[in-house]
């Protein structure tokens, strides 16, 4: 009877690990070379196992005529609808052309931002205190919402086969609080594919509305149109605004728009460039503060809380930023967040070795190139073989010392002294290539 017993708690044991193993192995999913076909079952696959999570896009698209830059986006879904979304994408211009389109009664210059401009829910924080005070009618805030998911979407077909796709479970959501609105991915996916299929038949696949057209030769230029066009282009073109948004300007569609400026562009009267997000005056100045002070970010992943606090006290006491995690199911999601500089990763954790999250974080490009030092306490040749196979970039003896420890970390994780100018100073770039340096 008790070795009965004894087979089947042995059998359900196996099996819970199993199924936990099968949860880290899968609690996230990579796409890659990203198609439409791949985000329908994908928002479908979120939609059926109501989904709580992020699915964060990627891209680095070497085709300059679309953007010639690398975006990421993240999608935020509860329990299988999309809530919100956030963007490396112009954010802030983003936002200010949903508040004119949505709320025109409101002044994008005047809305005052509190909070950590790293936060991905700072805007939606934003917006629900202008709900509650009565400035931003809760339909209005809906409209917005949408408006910039459905946006985002557009970018991310845009940008095509060079999209690399990442759902991963996380509890980061708890941040935003309560969605004013939950969305049909399917419903917004069909919407802006709509409106992707509009802008290729239109023949702008290669246009992006995020770049900004400028004059190339005003004396050309007044050569080869008539007088009132001239007036018309030199008025509304400063190289500044992109093409989103100078459709918000002149109140008309952005297809339209970039439709009645294609035949200057085709002449090569009109250029496209990459130009900077419009950060408003305020969270200019924090975040050139913040840039100044943010020291590099360490990731220690280990069960041990013993282990972490060692860790944490070394670095923080040498100026780095350190964040612990003892879940590894946590692993992921906690990477997508933080996008740390270096890793510490214990090699022996229950559920799931070193090893294994190793091999995990270097499925995703974005992290490819992330230092990976595993902590271990048999620091033995076959080890030193398997994590090198796996993409470790290091091995750091347990018990932890203070020194080695420090030694590693400025090895792959140097602090430098922040560029004075680099907080102040914008780029535009045009598509070609060409460099432009420019003070704001």
């Amino acid at each position: 009877m008790q070795s009965r017993v004894y087979l089947w708690c042995s059998e359900v044991f196996y099996h819970l690990m199993f199924t936990l193993k099968h949860y880290l192995r899968w609690s996230f999913s990579v796409l890659r070379h990203l198609s439409i076909g791949q985000l329908t079952q994908q928002f479908q696959l979120n939609s059926d196992q109501h989904f709580t999570g992020e699915l964060l896009v990627h891209s680095s698209s070497s085709n300059a005529g679309r953007s010639g830059a690398t975006y990421s986006w993240n999608l935020y879904f509860l329990l299988g609808r999309l809530v919100w979304v956030s963007s490396r994408v112009h954010r802030f211009r983003r936002w200010r052309r949903a508040i004119r389109l949505f709320a025109p009664q409101l002044n994008p210059d005047d809305i005052q931002f509190s909070g950590t401009v790293e936060s991905p829910f700072m805007e939606y924080a934003v917006m629900m205190g202008l709900v509650r005070q009565q400035q931003l009618h809760r339909n209005q805030a809906i409209a917005i919402v949408e408006h910039l998911i459905c946006e985002v979407i557009f970018d991310i077909l845009q940008e095509g086969d060079s999209c690399e796709a990442i759902a991963a479970q996380s509890e980061h959501l708890k941040a935003m609080g309560e969605p004013i609105t939950i969305l049909n991915p399917r419903q917004l996916l069909t919407k802006a594919y709509q409106q992707w299929q509009s802008w290729c038949d239109a023949e702008l696949a290669r246009y992006s509305p995020h770049l900004a057209p400028y004059i190339g030769s005003h004396e050309e230029l007044q050569k080869r149109v008539s007088p009132k066009a001239y007036g018309m282009l030199s008025t509304l073109i400063d190289g500044k605004a992109t093409l989103a948004d100078l459709a918000v300007t002149v109140k008309q569609p952005p297809l339209k728009l970039t439709q009645s400026l294609t035949p200057y562009f085709r002449k090569g009267l009109l250029n496209l460039r990459l130009v900077p997000d419009l950060l408003p005056q305020q969270l200019r100045e924090v975040l050139a503060e913040q840039t100044a002070k943010r020291p590099p970010k360490v990731l220690c992943i280990d069960d041990s809380p013993a282990i972490c606090r060692q860790l944490e006290t070394i670095l923080k006491q040498s100026g780095y930023q350190c964040v612990s995690l003892q879940d590894p199911l946590q692993a992921i999601p906690s990477l997508l967040e933080e996008k740390p500089d270096l890793i510490f990763l214990d090699l022996v954790m229950p559920i799931a070795s070193g090893y294994e999250i190793c091999s995990q974080i270097r499925r995703i490009s974005i992290f490819k190139d992330t230092p990976v030092v595993i902590l271990t306490g048999n620091d033995g040749l076959v080890d030193r073989v398997r994590a090198k196979m796996v993409g470790a970039s290091d091995f750091l003896a347990k018990p932890v010392n203070p020194k080695k420890v420090m030694e590693v970390t400025r090895r792959y994780c140097p602090k430098q002294q922040p560029d004075a100018q680099a907080t102040t100073q914008h780029h535009y770039q045009d598509v070609s290539g060409q460099a432009l340096l420019m003070l704001p």
